[in-house]
């Protein structure tokens, strides 16, 4: 099929948009690139172009599937096979997916960047034969994310013969991918420019004050990003508190509550959500106006991957980042961790293989305080050693303990319950055999009955000991990837690297807050390897404010 007609036929248009020309042409020569982030919907357009005219079977890695919500439900309406790989994915998943990939022609599979260090994803590229895979954002590699780096090595090298597509939103001096053949003229990368964002750097001793002050005055959507889970408490009830309605978004929050906070955010139906850094989503096209920082960002390019959101806007955006003189101690003050600790840890951890655990109660067994334990076990995890996870969603579930006998014997004499249990037993397929997955908002929905209420009738169930119900839950969980690997040369390599990463980024993100004088956009350029570069002329230092 001809580029014209699949535009024509799935898109309404006949001409591509800047940017995905080059991408496409680049690809379609047999090439591999790396290519500018700019929206998430056209940067899909190009390989998705490409794999429909070849009709391929192509991977695409990401960090969360939020980002891509618009896009599935595209390919959805579309009738084009795609599929979505989480970290947990089973090996029966797996087997649909392989299966589909030999009949379903062309096939977008979605992966976890974290599946990447599972036996699972061996197994998976051992079995499926893509030809394309692409890299949401490049910063899963170049910036070691999460360690996935040794792992997306290997991959890379194993898959000779096929074609890589890396996005970024820059091209940074230190981004290397020597092992790919790709050269220069493959690389479409742009300077950073954005004459509608404004960036600021603001140092108050009372920062919750300060951010307050700024959203009355602005009165615009917010994104406010805070250090932990105790500071997103903490920012978003003094917000509530002082008339500024705001919700939470961090790793603890079901994913439910998360996709009905951002609906509620993009309707307008209050003001400010509240994220933890490690939250990635998608905000394209969408109401978002500012981006405050209440702390000091770990690196610039953590910063400026949360900040390019507010390039999709077309209207005036501001980008704060407010801190103390106490921060910058906090940081240069941060503990490393030591082998002995380490080792420890990692033998501990044995205990809680394939376990859901109380990190708390862990923690407390070997007298040491969460954030060591957590810290540790995420060291671990960057390793490779073992697969620690903070969000591990088990969905809700109900088993029948009753025979079909007894089970309508019931219903007959708690008839209040029939009609609640009918729809159980013919929905769901209620078995003695094994728990089956249900979801609770879907039968009070189909019920008419609220959500507490539904969730009230199913424990008074489970207390009859007419049914086994397990509610939904996010839990820490911990998988061994490697047994009995505990290297020390590679840990104490790691240790050292990592502490020469972290003070290169303190030390670049530093120079950014503490320059008064040069214009920011400028800066942001020179860091990423753009040069001589135009001000912006809206920044703080622009402005001289």
């Amino acid at each position: 099929m001809e580029i014209k007609n699949i535009l024509s036929n799935y898109w309404g248009r006949t001409s591509l948009k800047e940017n995905q020309e080059p991408i496409l042409n680049n690809l379609i020569n047999g090439k591999s690139i790396i290519a500018d982030y700019t929206s998430l919907s056209e940067s899909l357009l190009s390989y998705l172009i490409y794999s429909i005219k070849n009709r391929l079977i192509t991977l695409i890695f990401f960090q969360e599937s939020n980002y891509f919500n618009k896009q599935f439900e595209f390919l959805k309406n579309k009738k084009i096979a795609f599929n979505v790989i989480d970290k947990y994915a089973s090996t029966d998943d797996l087997e649909i997916i392989i299966t589909t990939s030999k009949f379903s022609r062309p096939f977008m599979v979605f992966i976890d960047i974290d599946f990447i260090k599972t036996n699972n994803f061996n197994y998976l590229i051992s079995q499926i034969n893509f030809s394309l895979a692409v890299f949401y954002n490049s910063e899963l590699i170049s910036n070691d994310y999460k360690n996935s780096k040794a792992f997306i090595y290997k991959f890379l090298v194993n898959s000779k013969g096929k074609q890589f597509l890396f996005y970024t939103n820059l091209k940074k001096k230190s981004f290397s991918l020597d092992y790919i053949n790709i050269d220069s003229d493959s690389s479409i990368i742009k300077s950073y420019k954005n004459n509608l964002l404004s960036h600021s750097v603001i140092e108050k001793e009372d920062i919750n004050f300060s951010i307050l002050k700024t959203i009355k005055k602005l009165k615009l959507p917010t994104i406010l990003y805070a250090k932990n889970r105790k500071k997103c408490r903490e920012i978003s009830n003094y917000l509530n508190e002082n008339g500024i309605k705001s919700k939470i978004i961090h790793q603890g929050v079901y994913k439910e509550d998360r996709k009905k906070h951002i609906n509620e955010f993009h309707k307008n139906n209050f003001r400010v959500l509240v994220l933890t850094s490690q939250i990635k989503i998608d905000f394209e096209g969408k109401n978002l106006r500012i981006i405050i920082h209440s702390h000091i960002p770990e690196s610039i390019d953590l910063y400026f991957s949360n900040v390019n959101k507010l390039s999709l806007n077309k209207n005036y955006s501001y980008s704060f980042i407010f801190y103390s003189k106490n921060d910058f101690e906090l940081n240069t003050n941060k503990k490393q961790h030591n082998l002995t600790f380490l080792k420890d840890l990692y033998v501990k951890s044995n205990e809680l293989i394939n376990k859901d655990f109380d990190i708390l109660k862990f923690s407390n067994s070997i007298n040491q305080n969460i954030a060591n334990v957590h810290n540790g076990l995420t060291v671990l995890n960057n390793l490779g050693l073992i697969n620690y996870s903070t969000e591990k969603f088990t969905k809700s579930s109900i088993k029948l303990n009753l025979s079909n006998d007894e089970f309508y014997d019931f219903r007959i004499k708690n008839f209040s319950y029939d009609s609640f249990l009918k729809y159980l037993f013919d929905e769901f397929k209620l078995t003695r055999d094994f728990p089956v997955p249900i979801d609770e908002n879907k039968i009070a929905n189909h019920l008419e009955l609220t959500l507490e209420k539904t969730t009230k009738i199913l424990k008074d169930l489970h207390e009859k000991d007419l049914l086994e119900y397990k509610s939904s839950k996010n839990s820490f969980y911990i998988e061994h990837i490697k047994e009995n690997n505990f290297d020390k040369n590679q840990i104490e390599n790691y240790l050292n690297f990592q502490k020469n990463v972290n003070l290169n980024n303190f030390e670049k993100i530093s120079e950014y807050l503490s320059d008064n004088y040069k214009c920011r956009t400028q800066m942001i350029n020179e860091y990423f390897g753009h040069n001589n570069t135009d001000k912006c002329k809206i920044c703080d230092n622009c402005l001289n404010i």
